[in-house]
């Protein structure tokens, strides 16, 4: 049997043991994002014609019909001992289903309402580029832009995207290349002395998804207009088509839109999922002094209702053991320090006597 002396000279072992189950048994379901620590690189703008004021994080670039402007980044390897690799891109802008600009590369196809996309003004070179920097080393990128010879409407908006990549081995031994740490900046091109264009919106598609556990409804709110607006406050309300009652009403604040592109707007449906039958949702968008009321009439077919039901029963019938689980290993640690915590006031009061 163990003597009162090992026992505490062991004690922080069993403290320690105890943590280690804890994180990788329950805080490893918790997920882990990516920080900017240890990204090793910085990127800077290098201003040059057109940019409308040298003091911005961003390019800002009034132009003229068939003229040429330099986009130009700096790339700067912070790593004193190890050489990286990068790729340079340009992106149009898009937006995020939570409202906000999206300044990466989309997964979507180009929005075909656009006369004009920031990678397209430099369809003439490379617009993905890949460099290797040395350690403790910069590099210069350049896109030359070539504006349209008929006048710019509206705003173009993306932004020259850098993505460090970094090794790591394979399942075969082999080196493969993952995509880690990026950063971007962001670019807006208006043509100069051109007068102020308004949004022009629609709602173009409405379907029910499951999401995480939760049933929703998607609005697709696409903006066909080459302008930037924020400050949308919306109000959607979805009904029995033909009837007057709200079924469900959501009200969001702060959303921002991207020229040429969609809001997928998540309207949530009080985590059920709609019976099979007809709807209309309308949806109010403020901003400002501008307002527009969307409305549409959808179907909720027999076989959709069924396939998102199904969704819904298999994250619930997933979460609840998952958070059994994890109680329990919460109340067997929290036993086993208490259990430990007495044995060692045990053993201090023998030592004593």
């Amino acid at each position: 049997m163990m003597n009162a002396e090992k026992w505490l000279k062991h004690k922080w072992y069993w403290l320690i043991l105890l943590s280690c189950c804890w994180f990788f048994l329950g805080g490893r379901t918790r997920p882990v994002q990516a920080a900017d620590t240890g990204s090793d690189f910085t990127i800077v703008p290098d201003f040059g014609s057109g940019q409308t004021d040298d003091q911005l994080a961003y390019y800002s670039l009034k132009t003229q019909p068939g003229q040429q402007y330099p986009l130009t980044v700096t790339v700067s390897n912070l790593s004193p001992t190890e050489e990286l690799a990068f790729t340079v891109q340009l992106v149009a802008a898009t937006t995020t289903d939570q409202g906000e600009i999206n300044y990466t590369p989309a997964t979507t196809a180009p929005d075909k309402s656009a006369a004009v996309l920031l990678p397209a003004l430099a369809d003439d070179q490379a617009t993905t580029r890949t460099i290797t920097l040395a350690p403790a080393s910069k590099q210069q990128v350049t896109f030359d832009l070539t504006m349209p010879q008929a006048p710019l409407k509206g705003t173009v908006l993306g932004s020259v995207y850098v993505q460090r990549k970094t090794t790591s081995g394979t399942s075969q031994g082999q080196l493969g290349i993952k995509n880690q740490f990026a950063m971007a900046l962001p670019v807006m091109l208006v043509q100069a002395g051109q007068t102020g264009l308004a949004p022009q919106l629609a709602l173009t598609a409405i379907k029910p998804k499951a999401t995480g556990g939760v049933a929703t409804l998607i609005a697709s709110i696409h903006n066909s207009a080459p302008v930037l607006f924020g400050q949308i406050a919306l109000d959607a309300r979805v009904y029995r088509a033909g009837a007057k009652q709200v079924l469900f009403e959501q009200t969001d604040h702060n959303y921002k839109m991207a020229p040429n592109s969609t809001l997928d707007y998540h309207i949530n449906t009080a985590g059920k999922s709609l019976a099979p039958g007809h709807y209309q949702l309308k949806i109010k968008l403020t901003s400002g002094a501008s307002v527009f009321n969307l409305e549409r009439r959808f179907t909720i077919k027999k076989t959709t209702a069924a396939a998102t039901d199904r969704q819904l029963i298999q994250k619930r019938t997933h979460y609840p053991w998952l958070l059994w689980l994890l109680i329990g290993f919460g109340v067997i640690t929290l036993g086993a320090l208490v259990f430990i915590w007495h044995k060692m006031r045990e053993i201090k009061s023998r030592l004593k006597h």
